[in-house]
């Protein structure tokens, strides 16, 4: 894992989280006075939180009670693939396995020549919000399909990295406790 310097903050990721629903899973769905404004700027960024919270809030709430202590920007290197777990607790490879047999979305992102690259929305147990104190598995949040066409890139011998948003929390997701730890 690669750190790009600067820390990130909690709503920006969240703004950023609501938006891509906004113009993704959510397009056409929401009611008007939900629609994001168009122009850049504060109204914008307020309206992707409040999406973030609406609509994907038991994943919001999950990250909430780990503690959140930073966030990181980071850039997933092919070899960090194998500790990617999706945020219902499956490996990323098993769930690259079985979403690329199910969803065109996903063959036409690894399928095509250019990288899998919109950030993805993780977090780690990290106990006092420390890179080096990582405890535990990677969960993806925000991206699954975009995470498994990034394994599926890789399996075809395509390496490249991935973006992240890396929350670091004060301790483990709950829904992955039962998820194995190496070395721990």
């Amino acid at each position: 894992m690669l750190l790009i310097p600067g820390n990130r903050k909690l709503v920006d990721v969240l703004a950023e989280w609501g938006l891509h629903e906004a113009h993704g899973h959510l397009l056409g769905a929401l009611p008007i006075p939900l629609i994001p404004p168009a122009p850049p700027g504060h109204a914008r960024d307020a309206a992707g939180v409040e999406l973030a919270l609406r609509y994907r809030s038991p994943l919001v709430a999950r990250i909430l009670q780990a503690g959140p202590r930073a966030v990181l920007t980071v850039e997933f290197e092919p070899d960090d693939r194998a500790s990617l777990f999706i945020a219902d607790a499956r490996p990323l490879p098993e769930w690259a396995a079985a979403i690329a047999k199910q969803s065109t979305y996903v063959s036409v992102l690894a399928e095509g020549s250019d990288p899998v690259t919109r950030q993805l929305v993780c977090a780690v147990h990290a106990p006092g919000g420390h890179l080096d104190n990582i405890q535990g598995p990677v969960v993806i949040y925000d991206g699954w399909h975009r995470g498994a066409a990034w394994w599926l890139q890789m399996e075809a011998g395509r390496r490249h990295t991935i973006s992240a948003d890396l929350i670091l929390t004060e301790t483990l997701d709950p829904v992955l406790t039962a998820v194995p730890r190496e070395g721990h």
